[in-house]
C-alpha cells in the first residue's frame, strides 16, 4: 500500500504530466452499474468509524440552511450585505465603492461588524455611522455566515446583494444589475468580475442573456443580485467553511429567471488571507464534504426532488471537496472516501451514470466499487 507522502508525489507527477488524460484514452471508465456484483455497500461499522474519526479531526456544525420564514417590506430596491471581520485596511475602499455608486435605483448598506478586534468597528462608526442609507450593526463574533445571517433579518429590499469587505463593487454595477433585473423580472443577475493581487488581473466574462442556473452558476453569492424573497426560509448555514455551496444548492430548486449580464459588475482580492488560500492544509476543510451532505438533507426536508441534473452536480461537488482534502493525508482522505461511498451508494441507483465527462464517469466508478487509487486519480486534476 502506498504511503501518503509516496502516494501524494505519484498524483502530483499524473498531474503535472496530464497521465489521467492519457489512462482514461487506453482504459476508458467503465459502467460499475453492469458490473453489480463489484459493487459492495459499506458496513455500518466501517462508515461510522470513517465518520467518527473524520470528526476528531474537525467536527461537523450540522448547520442548516433552512430557518423560520419573515415577511420582508420593500422599502428600497436593493440592500447590499457587507459582513466586516478585521479587514480594516479594505473598508474604505470596498465601502466606498458601493456607497458612490451612480444609479436611478434606491439602495442601503447593511453593514455588519461581526466582533473586530482590529479598530474596524471604530472607523464604520465614525466614517459612516451617521449615513442615511447605510446600517450599522455591532455583534460578537459568530464567523461570516453569522454575519450574513444577522444582515439577512434586516433586509427591507427588493433584491439583494452580497460584498465581501476585502473586495470591491465595480463602477456602474448596482445600475447594470437591477436594470436586467427589474426588465426581466429575474430571480438572480450574475455580472462579470475581476480577480486581482499584487500580481495583476484575470476578467471572467458573460453575455447578456438568460440561461439555466445548471452548468452556468458561479458558486459563490458576490457578483449578482437575488430577490429577497428567494432567501424566505433560507440562510447561511453556520459553523462550516465554503457556506456559499450550500446556498447554491438550495437555490437550484428556487431560481426560475437565471440572467447573466456582460458587465464587469465586482472585483475580487486575491491574497493570503483568504479561505481558498488558508485552506490547503487545513483540517478545517473537512467542511467541503459535511455541506455536501448537509445539502442532501436540507433538501430532502424542503421536498426539493433531485434530478439526475442534481445528481451529476453532487459528483462535480464531491471532485471539489476531495480535491480541497488532498493535502491533507492518506488517513483522512481514506475516511472521506468511506464516507463519500456510504452517500453515493445510497443515491446512484435512482439515476444513470452520468455521461459525457470521463472524470465523473470514473470517479462514479471508483466510489462504487472501493477502488482508492482510483478515485484519487480522478482527484488529481
Amino acid at each position: 500500500m502506498m504511503n501518503s507522502l509516496f502516494s501524494r508525489a505519484f498524483y502530483k507527477f499524473c498531474r503535472k504530466f496530464k497521465l489521467k488524460s492519457a489512462l482514461y484514452k487506453l482504459f476508458p471508465p467503465r459502467d460499475a452499474r453492469k458490473n453489480a456484483e463489484k459493487i459492495r455497500p459499506v458496513s455500518q461499522k466501517e462508515y461510522l468509524n470513517a465518520v467518527g474519526y473524520l470528526n476528531e479531526i474537525n467536527k461537523d456544525a450540522h448547520s442548516s440552511m433552512i430557518c423560520e420564514e419573515r415577511d420582508i417590506v420593500e422599502e428600497y430596491d436593493l440592500d447590499v450585505i457587507i459582513p466586516v471581520y478585521n479587514t480594516k485596511e479594505y473598508l474604505r475602499e470596498c465601502i466606498n465603492s458601493v456607497l458612490f455608486q451612480k444609479t436611478k435605483y434606491s439602495f442601503r448598506l447593511i453593514i455588519v461588524d461581526d466582533g473586530s478586534t482590529d479598530g474596524s468597528g471604530e472607523v464604520l462608526k465614525n466614517s459612516w455611522g451617521r449615513v442615511d442609507n447605510v446600517l450599522i450593526i455591532s455583534r460578537q463574533n459568530g464567523g461570516h455566515a453569522a454575519a450574513r445571517n444577522t444582515a439577512l433579518m434586516h433586509v427591507r429590499a427588493r433584491y439583494i446583494a452580497f460584498v465581501d469587505s476585502d473586495d470591491v463593487m465595480a463602477e456602474g454595477a448596482i445600475e447594470n444589475l437591477l436594470s436586467a433585473a427589474y426588465a426581466n423580472d429575474a430571480d438572480c443577475v450574475q455580472g462579470g468580475y475581476v480577480m486581482f493581487s499584487g500580481d495583476g488581473e484575470e476578467s471572467v466574462l458573460y453575455k447578456d442573456r438568460e440561461c439555466e442556473m445548471y452548468g452556468n452558476y458561479p458558486n459563490y453569492v458576490w457578483g449578482k443580485v437575488y430577490k429577497s424573497c428567494l432567501w424566505n426560509g433560507l440562510c447561511f448555514p453556520e459553523g462550516y467553511w465554503y457556506e456559499d455551496t450550500m446556498a447554491y444548492h438550495a437555490f437550484v430548486f428556487r431560481i426560475k429567471k437565471y440572467f447573466t449580464i456582460s458587465p464587469v459588475v465586482y472585483r475580487y482580492r486575491l491574497h493570503e488571507n483568504s479561505i481558498s488560500h488558508l485552506s490547503r492544509f487545513k483540517t478545517k476543510a473537512v467542511d467541503s464534504l459535511y455541506v455536501v451532505l448537509q445539502c442532501y438533507r436540507d433538501n430532502m426536508s424542503l421536498g426539493n426532488v433531485f434530478t439526475e441534473r442534481n445528481y451529476i452536480e453532487q459528483l462535480e461537488q464531491i471532485l471539489i471537496s476531495a480535491r480541497r482534502l488532498e493535502c491533507l493525508g492518506g488517513k483522512l482522505n481514506r475516511a472521506a472516501f468511506k464516507v463519500l461511498r456510504g452517500y453515493v451508494l445510497g443515491m446512484y441507483k435512482s439515476f444513470p451514470a452520468p455521461k459525457g465527462d470521463a472524470n465523473l464517469l470514473a470517479l462514479e466508478n471508483a466510489i462504487l466499487c472501493n477502488r482508492y487509487l482510483a478515485y484519487r486519480l480522478c482527484v488529481c486534476g
